[in-house]
């Protein structure tokens, strides 16, 4: 469960790398094209919301359990009695 955590990271990453690829040649391609400016204005801030929702994925994967540890622990830790049982 550890490699799940850390791939979550990893895959949301990946994601962000990939956008930012498309969005920079499709950057390169306006200049080249000399097209109107605002299309690199709008692609430049397109890159800045993929990066700052990129960011804030990867902060809601890391406190969506607490404590850390419960997200790769099947059983809740520490065990107390009020807890529901697992024996069915």
């Amino acid at each position: 469960m550890k490699g799940l955590f850390i791939s979550l990271h990893m895959y949301t990453l990946g994601v962000l790398f990939c956008k930012l690829s498309l969005i920079t040649l499709y950057y390169q391609i306006a200049q080249r094209a000399q097209t109107l400016r605002t299309l690199g204005i709008c692609l430049l801030v397109l890159n800045i919301v993929c990066v700052i929702y990129t960011i804030s994925t990867n902060i809601a994967i890391l406190f969506w359990c607490r404590p850390l540890k419960a997200f790769w622990s099947f059983m809740p830790i520490p065990l107390s009695p009020g807890m529901i049982s697992y024996d069915r």
